[in-house]
């Protein structure tokens, strides 16, 4: 696994900002784990965590 990173790091241009690239990654985690966490899941009556399918409460956002 090292060597394969090492070949990674030796084959990307000096001139690549890497502060840019994780950037990047991390803006995308983020908007995963935001949409994921906050516009998916609830909690119901019963007081769990519940992952409800949306396109059955708005029919036009389906298919």
């Amino acid at each position: 696994m090292t060597a394969k990173l090492d070949a990674l790091v030796a084959a990307t241009p000096a001139t690549r900002e890497r502060v840019v690239d994780l950037l990047r990654v991390a803006s995308l985690g983020v908007v995963v784990l935001w949409h994921w966490s906050l516009s998916i899941t609830q909690w119901n009556a019963a007081g769990a965590l519940t992952m409800p399918n949306p396109s059955a409460t708005c029919p036009a956002a389906g298919p």
